[in-house]
């Protein structure tokens, strides 16, 4: 039996998040059951920051920007995903990305 999880997430980050699960040849749904799984096994809440080539971590907004460019995404949609990547960037160091309860 499976179920189904609802999280509540900005549209915007939603989609880049599905689309760099993509590039990595994964669905979106997949990474986060796999994060869960993860979770449950180890009891542990735990981020691999690896920068090497291969992973999303060294994406930039322009980079980001490129991308959607070379997808055929209108150019406005795609600076402003860009800006609104490196603003999240920006609020992951600061720490506000994790919503404590």
């Amino acid at each position: 039996m499976t179920t189904q999880v609802n999280i509540k997430l900005d549209d915007k980050f939603k989609m880049l998040a599905d689309r760099l699960a993509r590039q990595l040849g994964f669905s979106l749904s997949s990474i986060l059951r796999a994060y869960l799984m993860h979770f449950v096994r180890t009891g542990r809440i735990e981020f691999a920051l690896d920068h090497s080539k291969d992973t999303p971590d060294n994406l930039t907004g322009k980079k980001l920007e490129k991308i959607l460019l070379s997808e055929g995404e209108d150019s406005n949609f795609a600076k402003e995903m860009g800006d609104d990547y490196d603003a999240m960037l920006d609020d992951e160091r600061k720490g506000l990305l994790i919503e404590y309860k």
